[in-house]
């Protein structure tokens, strides 16, 4: 049975299968959302999350499990709800504007599929183009606009029939760089205004971690890791994942009874979630080592690159194997390429993975940072 609280949720999925041939893209899928939420499904191409994202529009049809939205069955083996029954609004990666209507007739064109009376069209569409700044381009046509006025023509569009579940297919992938910043902002700020409950594909974990609440890494048709972003970055669950989000340089080395071997040295440790004293494999983030004179940690600079306030170095570990990381660097503290440097570790915790199990390594000596 469904109780009364899942029959609230804005979005539900159960079991939902979907093949193309040989080729599994999504795998027995089970997914919920709670009020207000905005989620982000992550990955690389390939993995399922475009496919999700139009199965639950009505634009695909799973072949197994079942898709509820607000409590209502949309889409099982036997049925299968139309976008337009669905109470969704989609944003398109292309846009997806009319060319021979201008904004306000892209607007009208859902709520007249929703049959509402012209009076209450003209309210709405009037509201939804002030809420992204562009009531004074109604009479514009879309081919007229920039790319980041049609993205926002899309987005009132989306919006305009007030859904019960908005829908983003990578909406910022098309923009700049800074026009990406500016567009992410805003678009929280709509969704929080309006309390609306979204889900958003893309394969930018920055776009990511800017809009969403929750992240969803997926990973051959599974849902790999769901989490916070902070939490998600800090504690990915598999090293596969850390490496997709560039959380850090992972390091394979291993836990003794003296602690955390590094080279020739021992970092002692005061606990540790490891069953048992093995390899291990650390996750290094860019900020846990500084460059340090009395640094136990030995190095020598392979490159180092220019990133506006800080230098991104290269740098080989000695470890006895070939291991390097990724360090951020102080602009006046930054040594030239092939010059040995002393390092020092910031952290007080460590993420790593156990025989593919994630654990917690606290250290029981930290430098201060120093060089900041």
């Amino acid at each position: 049975m469904i109780s009364a609280n899942e029959n609230s949720l804005p979005l539900r999925i159960r079991g939902l299968g979907k093949t193309f041939g040989d080729h599994i893209a999504l795998d027995n899928l089970n997914l919920s959302l709670e009020p207000g939420q905005v989620l982000a499904l992550l990955g690389p191409s390939g993995c399922g999350k475009t496919t999700l994202l139009r199965c639950i529009a009505g634009l695909l049809d799973g072949d197994s499990g079942e898709i509820s939205i607000r409590g209502t069955l949309v889409a099982n083996e036997k049925i299968n709800l139309p976008p337009e029954k669905r109470g969704l609004g989609m944003v398109f990666q292309d846009y997806a504007l009319w060319p021979h209507m201008t904004v306000a007739e892209n607007l009208a064109f859902p709520l007249r599929m929703r049959k509402l009376p012209h009076t209450e069209q003209q309210q709405r569409i009037s509201w939804a183009l002030d809420l992204v700044g562009l009531a004074h381009l109604a009479d514009r046509s879309p081919g007229t606009l920039s790319g980041g006025q049609q993205q926002r023509v899309a987005l009132a569009r989306a919006i305009v029939a007030q859904p019960a579940l908005l829908l983003m297919d990578e909406p910022l992938s098309n923009l700049d760089k800074n026009l990406r910043t500016q567009l992410a902002l805003e678009i929280r700020t709509l969704i929080d205004d309006l309390g609306l409950t979204a889900v958003f594909v893309t394969h930018d974990q920055h776009e990511a971690f800017a809009l969403a609440d929750k992240v969803a890494v997926m990973h051959n048709g599974r849902i790999a890791q769901l989490a916070a972003p902070v939490e998600l970055f800090n504690q990915p669950a598999t090293p596969d994942i850390a490496e997709f989000l560039d959380a850090g340089t992972i390091i394979e080395t291993s836990i003794t009874a003296a602690g955390l071997q590094w080279g020739k040295h021992h970092l002692p440790l005061t606990s540790t979630t490891a069953s048992s004293l093995g390899d291990v494999r650390v996750l290094l983030p860019h900020r846990a080592l500084v460059l340090h004179d009395d640094g136990p940690l030995r190095g020598k600079v392979r490159s180092r690159i220019y990133q506006g306030d800080y230098y991104l170095a290269e740098i080989d570990l000695d470890m006895g194997t070939a291991q390097s990381t990724r360090v951020k660097l102080h602009l006046s503290h930054c040594p030239a390429a092939n010059m040995p440097v002393n390092l020092a570790l910031v952290s007080r915790s460590l993420h790593a993975w156990h025989n593919n199990n994630p654990l917690t390594l606290s250290l029981a000596v930290v430098r201060e940072r120093e060089l900041a």
